[in-house]
């Protein structure tokens, strides 16, 4: 038996990692490590994700989606709930996108240390407020960033926030466009949210904003422009 014939084959969805904490114990040796909670979950989404880069499974569709993102987004249907368990169940979902976010980081930050080279890995989540106009200005993406990168004498700052700036144009709007047709394909519910009203002046953003945890950290949320925004505010520094 290896592991794909197993019980603990489960997909690194949030049912799917609930039922692997279930099933697999704890080693015994970890018993008295008081802050071992995040570091087993880490290893059990490890664990189910392993091998998912190469499986040979990209392109698999269910009406636009591949089927994990339909599971992870069905994971709970709502029905019968009140409005509050609502907004529980939709926090779950997020901070389980959060924690497998934050353990790609976390790998990224050891491969940089370790081959003294470099990564970007940028990521925006598909899902948009609905019936709401895209633009670039509209959307935001997370960015995993080395803050080497940002310190004497490499300092780069302008390649970062051109990279960025593209990604969000190139691949996210678009990806956000796909994401809302396969939406309305799966019938599922439009619900018009509130839209803020507070529009950043995009000229005075800096090229690349603060990391969103605090000096130190790599994790950074880069907000993006208005097409031509970022080429005017470069060409007048």
């Amino acid at each position: 038996m290896n592991w794909s014939t197993s019980a603990f084959n489960q997909p690194p969805t949030m049912d799917g990692i609930s039922t692997l904490l279930e099933t697999l114990s704890r080693p015994i040796e970890l018993a008295n490590i008081t802050d071992m909670s995040d570091r087993w979950l880490s290893a059990i989404i490890a664990m189910s994700a392993h091998g998912a880069h190469s499986d040979n499974d990209h392109l698999r569709s269910d009406q636009g989606f591949h089927p994990l993102t339909a599971k992870h987004f069905l994971s709970n249907t709502f029905e019968g709930m009140t409005n509050d368990d609502k907004q529980a169940a939709s926090r779950e979902r997020a901070n389980h996108l959060f924690r497998v976010r934050k353990l790609i980081y976390d790998l990224c930050t050891v491969l940089d240390r370790l081959s003294g080279g470099v990564t970007l890995c940028l990521h925006h989540p598909g899902a948009t407020a609905p019936l709401t106009d895209l633009q670039p200005q509209d959307l935001s993406v997370s960015l995993y960033l080395n803050p080497r990168l940002l310190t004497d004498p490499l300092q780069c700052h302008q390649p970062i926030a051109e990279i960025t700036q593209m990604f969000v144009e190139g691949c996210a709007l678009p990806v956000a466009q796909s994401f809302r047709d396969a939406r309305l394909a799966h019938g599922w519910k439009q619900e018009l949210r509130r839209s803020s009203s507070d529009i950043p002046d995009y000229d005075s953003l800096p090229l690349v904003p603060l990391p969103s945890s605090g000096t130190g950290s790599s994790d950074f949320n880069i907000l993006g422009r208005p097409f031509g925004c970022l080429e005017r505010v470069i060409s007048t520094q």
